[in-house]
């Protein structure tokens, strides 16, 4: 048998009693102290979130990326693969722009510029296929691309080569797509002055 959340209230007068696992009523709350705690919480958040932006800045630029082959010699260490979509349920999209807008910006990426761009450009080079969801294609790839360098990186490799990608629009809501990206992380491997 589970334990009720309520109880009575620590306050030496008052036999009111609390709500949501809280030791004082309503009237009783040290609402300075909760809000302290939800500061403090905040505070930790955005620590996280520093710290996260941090790791993501070094495997982005320790990890190379390239859409063809490397010149030197490399160590294929396995097929990496990401999907995105803005579709429905399964829309993910809008959790990694989240992530991944202010670690473009960082990068110098303009979200009003580029997103004023695609859509000004596009609708008037063909306003038969203008959908608006332009922009979200762009950062959908780049993200797509970061993503691989983070499973490249996991997986102990250096670069991520013959990246490949495709865009699946759907045709009853041109805004909505679903992309693929694909490549192969590998391990560069280190050529003596000598040879």
């Amino acid at each position: 048998m589970e334990e009720s959340s309520t109880a009575n209230c620590e306050h030496p007068k008052c036999n009111r009693l609390t709500f949501r696992n809280t030791t004082r009523c309503y009237e009783h709350q040290d609402f300075e102290e909760i809000e302290r705690g939800k500061l403090e919480k905040k505070k930790e958040e955005e620590e996280i979130h520093r710290i996260e932006l941090e790791e993501r800045l070094r495997i982005s630029t320790e990890v190379k990326a390239s859409t063809g082959n490397y010149s030197g010699d490399y160590e294929i260490i396995a097929p990496v693969f990401f999907q995105l979509t803005n579709k429905g349920i399964y829309s993910t999209l809008k959790q990694y722009k989240k992530q991944y807008v202010p670690f473009f910006e960082s990068f110098g990426y303009d979200r009003d510029k580029s997103k004023k761009y695609s859509i000004d450009l596009l609708f008037f080079l063909a306003p038969e296929i203008y959908s608006g969801a332009e922009n979200d294609f762009e950062i959908a790839y780049y993200i797509g691309i970061e993503e691989l360098k983070i499973l490249a990186d996991g997986l102990g490799g250096d670069a991520v080569l013959f990246i490949k990608h495709d865009i699946d629009l759907d045709t009853r809501g041109w805004t909505h797509f679903s992309l693929q990206v694909t490549g192969t992380a590998v391990k560069l491997l280190e050529t003596s002055k000598d040879d």
